[in-house]
């Protein structure tokens, strides 16, 4: 299986979609989408992992550049919807310390939300 990424834009934010399999093969196309929406200067973005079935090493770490980027840029990343081998990969090398998980899209968006607003 290959990986889907969906990018789409409302009112500033930023929901990547991602589904399929994140892995050594796919990441640079997520590094490109990912630049491609700094480029845009959008920095507040959702990372909706619901459909992805796997992830692997490689695709970890794109997700932490995702992260360490927008951090950089004064934006925010939160990921979405992590299921099944996704999430047990994510508590087991203990990315809750460092990501920002949200058990599904409505309440990333929320979140994303009120750090952009200050609330």
């Amino acid at each position: 299986m290959t990986l889907t990424a969906s990018v789409l834009h409302d009112d500033g934010l930023v929901l990547l979609a991602l589904a399929g399999e994140l892995d050594a093969a796919v990441t640079d196309r997520v590094q490109e989408t990912v630049d491609g929406v700094l480029a845009d200067g959008l920095v507040q973005v959702v990372v909706d992992l619901t459909g992805l079935e796997f992830c692997d090493s490689t695709g970890l770490g794109s997700l932490m550049r995702t992260h360490r980027l927008l951090t950089e840029a004064g934006g925010r990343c939160v990921v979405a919807g992590a299921r099944g081998p996704v999430l047990r990969l994510l508590r087991l090398m203990s990315m809750e310390r460092v990501l920002v998980l949200a058990d599904d899209v409505g309440e990333a968006l929320e979140t994303v939300r009120q750090d952009a607003t200050g609330a």
